[in-house]
């Protein structure tokens, strides 16, 4: 499996979007399909979840996997190009800021706790489904016109909630009827 996300990895780069990491998850559950709705926004069609970002962000973010440092789940991690190239280029390392939102999978709800700002989107088969948002600035400060088209990105955020969706229920580890959603 390993080796068929790598090879997946390598080989995507739809729009001008790359995912430049991806993480051994569970059953490749960030393998997607990408279309454009009537709308022209761009909707991603994971295994159990669906995204869409605004049609106004293309050739503005690109997104990237990663595994949760717990162990216990991964994300999709979609942000601002400019202002990610921009903090990296003045503070010398990679993935420097820029995010926008990312998009989770856990297979506790241990998150609930400590989280301050998350939206679950719904159960599936092993875990469950949340869209995170910063709680922090992450765009770049220092440049006016990347400041603020990376504003105007972030302002999307209830857009991007409204717009996510579960495609394939399971039998998830959270009772939405249990949780109330920060």
């Amino acid at each position: 499996m390993r080796w068929i996300a790598a090879g997946a990895a390598g080989m995507t780069v739809l729009s001008g979007m790359a995912m430049n990491t991806f993480a051994d998850v569970p059953e490749d559950i960030w393998e997607y399909a990408q279309y454009e709705d009537e709308e022209d926004n761009i909707i991603y069609d994971f295994k159990e979840v669906e995204v869409a970002v605004p049609q106004e962000w293309k050739g503005k973010y690109e997104f990237e996997t990663s595994e949760m440092s717990d162990g216990t789940g991964s994300s999709v991690t979609f942000y601002h190009t400019a202002s990610r190239e921009a903090r990296e280029k003045e503070l010398g390392y990679e993935n420097a800021g820029g995010v926008l939102f990312n998009l989770c999978y856990s297979e506790t709800y241990d998150f609930l706790d400590v989280l301050p700002n998350y939206q679950i989107i719904g159960s599936g088969e092993s875990g469950v489904y949340y869209l995170m948002f910063p709680t922090d600035v992450q765009g770049y400060l220092d440049g006016g016109k990347i400041w603020a088209e990376w504003g105007t990105l972030a302002d999307d955020n209830e857009w991007i909630t409204e717009n996510a969706r579960m495609i394939s229920s399971g039998e998830g580890i959270v009772d939405m009827d249990k949780v109330a959603c920060k």
